[in-house]
Formats: C-alpha cells, structure tokens, sequence
C-alpha cells in the first residue's frame, strides 16, 4: 500500500492505482461533489489527497485497488470552515437487545451499506480545496469548491446522519427516545426496527406478512435513492 501519490505512480502496481484513481474521480463528479472555481478573496483553502487500500478475498489475493480523495479535515478551522461535527452511532447494548429479542422471537435480520454515504448530503459550509495530485483543474488557479460531504471533513459524519435520519421519518419511522440510532416502524403487530452505525445499518423486522412488507418498502426506499450492498 502507498503512503503518496507518487509512489502509487512510481510502483509497479502503477497502472491498477491509476485506475483506482479515474474511477473515484468518475464517482465524485457522478455525485456532483465539487465545483471547480476561483477561490473567493480571503477563502481558507484546504488541501486533497488520497488514501489507499488493497482489498483482498477469502483466499488472501487482491481482489480490488481503492483510491479515495479524501480532504485534509485537520487543517479546517473551527467557526469558519465548521461548527457543529457530533453525529452518534447505534449502542452496542441496543444491538445486542436486538440480537437477543431475534433469537427469542425469531425475528429475521439482514445488514445494509450505503456505498459513498457521505458523498450524498449536502455540506452546512462550503469549502474551498486545493486538488491533490493526479487532479487537474480547468484551468490554472481553480480550487475545488466541495459543496457535498467528502470523506475528511469534520463534519461529514453529522451531515450524513442527519440527511439519513430525516428520509428515515418521512418514510414513516420514529427515533427512539433510548438511542437516538435506531428507528422503529409499526404495521399492525409487526415491526421494523433500524439501528444505524454511520453508513451501515443492521435490520430487524417480524417474520409475518406485514414485517416482510415493511422491510420491502424500506429497501425499496433506500434503492431508489442511493447503492448499496447487502
């Protein structure tokens, strides 16, 4: 795994990181995360730069080459780049309630990821990011105003949960006053429950006709709006 962009480029394994990094490039404009621009006079510029991961199967071979532009959140400034960044994540004792009550009850459960999460909300505070290397802007001089949640940012996780959190209640859930990760929805007797771990979630619902709709209607909801995996 590389520490820089160069040494990604001077690798042998060259030609596989720069596909990584096209591929991302595609998926942020696929999402509309920044708009290229001169920066405003006076405008705090962050930086760019990339992480990198080799991901490998159940036998221990690469099975994929990540590259992720990510934004040097530590160089942001409090109460002019962000404010507020706390987001919470479901309790573990939550969880292991729920695990117990399927067990008991036999109630079904599955697990979703939303892919590129934080790529699909909205940033309170535009932010104005110099590109890394391997990024080349319009024209000379332009910066990369981020107007989406990019990975780094301090206040991405809050962002995030509070657009999820949101679509949750006006597709009919309720949050818990015990943890406010998890989301409940009844239909009759039967119940959806969502606990929520930033861009993962576990999903428990009853084994009856009304559980397995409520379950439909949620995933239904969640593809037509974002990917994911299951």
């Amino acid at each position: 795994t590389p520490k820089s962009y160069r040494e990604a480029m001077e690798s042998k394994f060259a030609k596989y990181w720069r596909a990584a990094c096209e591929k991302e490039i595609r998926n942020l404009e696929e999402h509309k995360v920044h708009t290229w621009v001169h920066a405003p006079p006076g405008a705090h510029l962050i930086r760019g730069t990339w992480a990198w991961k080799v991901k490998a199967d159940d036998k221990g071979a690469i099975s994929a080459w990540k590259a992720r532009l990510v934004s040097q959140g530590f160089r942001q400034l409090y109460g002019v780049d962000y404010v507020d960044t706390m987001a919470p994540v479901g309790k573990l004792t939550t969880f292991r309630l729920l695990i117990a009550e399927a067990a008991r009850r036999g109630v079904l459960y599955r697990f979703l990821d939303i892919r590129s999460a934080y790529l699909n909300a909205d940033i309170d505070i535009k932010q104005y990011m110099k590109p890394p290397p391997g990024v080349t802007a319009p024209s000379p001089g332009m910066v990369m105003r981020l107007d989406k949640c990019l990975y780094g940012l301090r206040q991405s996780t809050r962002g995030w949960h509070q657009k999820f959190r949101r679509e949750l209640l006006e597709w009919g859930f309720r949050a818990s006053e015990a943890d406010p990760c998890l989301f409940v929805k009844m239909r009759g007797h039967s119940v959806c429950r969502v606990l929520l771990f930033v861009d993962d979630m576990a999903i428990f619902h009853d084994n009856d006709k009304d559980g397995k709709a409520l379950i439909d209607e949620l995933v239904s909801h969640i593809d037509e709006r974002y990917k994911f995996s299951a």
